[in-house]
């Protein structure tokens, strides 16, 4: 049996356009510490791929959340450097543990036999539906709460992203 490699698609960075030259800049925090993370100086020619986003407030609700986990569970304290919380990094982890959204893709390892390896699906806004986001991010929500934050609800955990700055 043949497995392909399924190609990774590009990590997508939200940009707001700032004047009428076509003068991009990072919409939010997540997307500067991204960049600059990557390297990325100032004058640096980069390939883009413009498109308008179906809803971006989803893409900063679920990275808001992400670093409000970060800063405040242990658990994921390996993910808060000096440069800030990786949201991206809390966000699969807390997915991959929670088992929610993620594929099953049964694969043979030589003197173990076939093993079924969990991998996060995208969270990408541009490759999820709004009804789908919603599900995944109550999910999540509600995952922290029973397990991170026993004292709150979901819609409280819900109600505190909307509450954080950008």
């Amino acid at each position: 049996m043949e497995i392909k490699k399924k190609k990774r698609s590009p990590e997508t960075f939200m940009y707001r356009i700032t004047d009428s030259h076509g003068t991009m800049s990072p919409a939010d925090r997540f997307t500067h510490d991204r960049v600059v993370g990557k390297g990325y100086h100032d004058r640096d020619i980069v390939v883009v791929t413009i498109r308008k986003p179906r809803s971006v407030w989803q893409h900063k609700r679920a990275h808001i959340f992400g670093r409000i986990v970060g800063e405040n569970v242990e658990r994921f304290s390996s993910y808060v450097s000096k440069k800030g919380v990786d949201a991206h990094g809390v966000l699969k982890c807390l997915q991959w543990e929670a088992d929610i959204s993620c594929s099953h893709i049964p694969m043979m390892v030589p003197s173990l036999g076939m093993v079924t390896v969990k991998i996060p699906n995208s969270l990408a806004f541009d490759q999820m539906d709004n009804g789908e986001f919603e599900e995944v991010y109550s999910a999540l929500c509600e995952y922290v709460a029973r397990v991170y934050w026993t004292g709150l609800t979901q819609e409280q955990i819900e109600e505190m992203e909307r509450l954080m700055p950008e």
